[in-house]
């Protein structure tokens, strides 16, 4: 209450709330001694820098069947600005294609054959 009064004193109607300055006074009485922000753990980068496009451009150069959330959890970078990246800066649009037939194995295909040709019988 002392801090508000004299703060409200120096301050006038510029002042902060009360209850702002309690909770300051609160941290400084647990040993705080900095005004600054102090840097969050495990806080997803989301602004866009030359390194986040360097980062996300590198995974891309790697393997281009990368999804959102799996570049996510790989560059640390939330998935928004991962998409604004590739989308506006790398000019990129189909971010991942599930299976291309190139990358079937041989059994797969048969398979998939067999499907088709099944589904096509009964169309006809």
């Amino acid at each position: 209450m002392e801090c508000h009064n004299k703060l409200e004193e120096a301050l006038g109607n510029n002042m902060l709330p009360y209850r702002i300055i309690a909770r300051w006074v609160g941290k400084f009485q647990k040993g705080r001694v900095s005004t600054s922000d102090e840097q969050r753990l495990r806080r997803p980068i989301s602004v866009r820098t030359d390194f986040t496009r360097a980062v996300i451009e590198q995974l891309m150069d790697e393997d281009r069947r990368w999804t959102l959330l799996e570049l996510e959890r790989a560059s640390g970078i939330e998935k928004r600005t991962v998409y604004r990246i590739l989308r506006n800066e790398l000019h990129l649009r189909k971010i991942a294609v599930g299976l291309v037939p190139h990358v079937l194995t041989e059994v797969q295909r048969w398979l998939r054959y067999a499907i088709y040709s099944d589904h096509f019988s009964r169309w006809q």
